[in-house]
C-alpha cells in the first residue's frame, strides 16, 4: 500500500477558521450593529403593527400629552371631540402614504375629527425636508396650506424652489410675499419650535399622531384608524 508523507496530506483548518463560520460572523455582527446604525442616523421604522394602541384598544396606553397649538394649520370640525396632531415631513415616504388615509378620514368623520399638522423636518435624511416645510408654511400665510401640503406630497420626488414657484402660481399666491416669506427667519423658527415640542413629547420620527393626546407611530391603515377613533371618542364622553 502507498502511504503519503503527513507533511504532504491537506491541513484541516479548525472549525472557527472554517469559511461557513466567518460569514456567519458577519452576518451576526451586522445582525448586532444595524439598529445602532439606523438610530444614529435618525430612521424609526414605522411601528411593526402600524400604529401604538390607545388605552381601551389593544396594547399598552401612553402618556396623554397636549400637543394642541393655535397657530399651526388645522383642518376638520373645530368643535370635535377627537383632534390628530400630526408631526411630519414632506420627505418622508410614510406620510405621503397616510396622507390620503386621512383626507379620507376626514370626509367620513367630518363632525368627530380636525387634523392639526406640526412640522418634524429631520434633514439629516431629507435634505429637502425643511425648505419644503418652510414653502408650505408661506402657503399657509396665505390661507392655502392644505392644497400646498397636498401639493408637495404629490412632487415629492421633486422638492426644490422650481416645485415650491410653481405650486405657488398654481395656486394664485401672491409669489413676491411668497418668495420673501422663503428666506424669512420666523418661519424657519416657527419649524424648529414644532420640532423641539416633538423631541420633548418624545416623537422618534415621521409620521408621529397625537391622538387626544395619546401618541401614536408609524403609518395607520384606514381600518386601524376607525378603530382608534371610536376608542377616542368612547374615551372622551366616558370622562
Amino acid at each position: 500500500m502507498d502511504t503519503v508523507a503527513p507533511e504532504l496530506l491537506p491541513i484541516k483548518k479548525p472549525w472557527y477558521k472554517q469559511w461557513w463560520f466567518i460569514v456567519l460572523v458577519i452576518i451576526l455582527g451586522l445582525w448586532l450593529v444595524l439598529p445602532w446604525f439606523l438610530q444614529l442616523f435618525g430612521y424609526q421604522p414605522p411601528a411593526s403593527n402600524g400604529f401604538t394602541a390607545l388605552p381601551g384598544a389593544t396594547g399598552e396606553p401612553t402618556q396623554v400629552v397636549n400637543m394642541v397649538t393655535v397657530d399651526d394649520p388645522q383642518i376638520g370640525f373645530s368643535a370635535a371631540p377627537v383632534t390628530i396632531v400630526e408631526f411630519g415631513d414632506f420627505e418622508c415616504p410614510f406620510c405621503k402614504q397616510e396622507a390620503p388615509v386621512l383626507k379620507q378620514l376626514l370626509s367620513n368623520y367630518p363632525d368627530t375629527i380636525k387634523i392639526i399638522f406640526r412640522d418634524f423636518p429631520v434633514p439629516a435624511i431629507h435634505v429637502n425636508a425643511i425648505s419644503a416645510a418652510v414653502a408650505a408654511n408661506c402657503a399657509a400665510n396665505q390661507g392655502k396650506f392644505w392644497e400646498f401640503h397636498d401639493g408637495l406630497y404629490a412632487g415629492q420626488d421633486n422638492l426644490g424652489l422650481s416645485l415650491y414657484n410653481s405650486l405657488a402660481q398654481s395656486l394664485k399666491l401672491n409669489t413676491a410675499a411668497f418668495s420673501s416669506c422663503l428666506n424669512s427667519s420666523a418661519v424657519v423658527a416657527e419649524i424648529e419650535q414644532d420640532f423641539t415640542d416633538g423631541v420633548s413629547a418624545g416623537v422618534r420620527g415621521t409620521p408621529t399622531f397625537f391622538v387626544n393626546g395619546h401618541k401614536i407611530e408609524g403609518a395607520i391603515p384606514y381600518d386601524v384608524w376607525v378603530q382608534i377613533i371610536t376608542a377616542a371618542v368612547a374615551e372622551k364622553f366616558s370622562n
